[in-house]
């Protein structure tokens, strides 16, 4: 499972691959806010998943929409 988080080079390689539990402490500390938001999740499943891709997805189509030709 990907935890769709920009983060730190940094901080990435201090966490790695660990479980999301240990990890959700270093994104808490991310200078992005977007990825302290996926530190606030209690448990990263499936359906966290599946609502953090929503989010985003909203985000991109906002970030770089469609323009009629």
């Amino acid at each position: 499972r990907s935890n769709l988080a920009r983060l730190d080079r940094v901080l990435n390689e201090n966490v790695g691959n660990l479980p999301f539990a240990e990890k959700s402490e270093t994104l808490s500390k991310s200078k992005i806010s977007m990825t302290r938001e996926v530190a606030e999740v209690a448990v990263w499943d499936i359906n966290a998943i599946d609502v953090r891709q929503k989010q985003m997805a909203k985000l991109a189509v906002k970030a770089w929409p469609l323009k009629p030709r």
